[in-house]
């Protein structure tokens, strides 16, 4: 199956060439998600030594506690990223049932 949708592309210029566009805008849109998921990481990561050091709050700066900052500032930014997406799903569904009920 998987060898006869390769031969169809490998031989058809123009498919190729949508199969490529479409693996550009998808490469695209994971390095962006990747570099604001390590943008989070970082300044997760930086949070407790601001704390620390600016705000004179004695926070515990071990590897193990910047590690947990790094990795629950990941966890805050994946669940406020579904939150966006479910908002915006039950956007268009609400969206598409007024427009609905207005036709009848």
């Amino acid at each position: 199956m998987l060898k006869e949708i390769v031969e169809l592309i490998a031989g058809n210029t123009t498919l190729l060439l949508v199969v490529f566009a479409i693996f550009l805008v998808i490469a695209y849109k994971l390095i962006k998600i990747a570099m604001r998921v390590f943008v989070i990481a970082l300044l997760s990561l930086l949070f407790p030594l601001i704390l620390k050091f600016v705000f004179k709050i004695n926070v515990p700066i071990t590897p193990n506690s910047m590690l947990w900052f790094a990795i629950t500032g990941v966890g805050l930014y994946v669940v406020y990223g579904a939150l966006l997406s479910g908002l915006k799903i039950l956007k268009v569904f609400f969206s598409a049932l007024s427009h609905k009920k207005g036709k009848k």
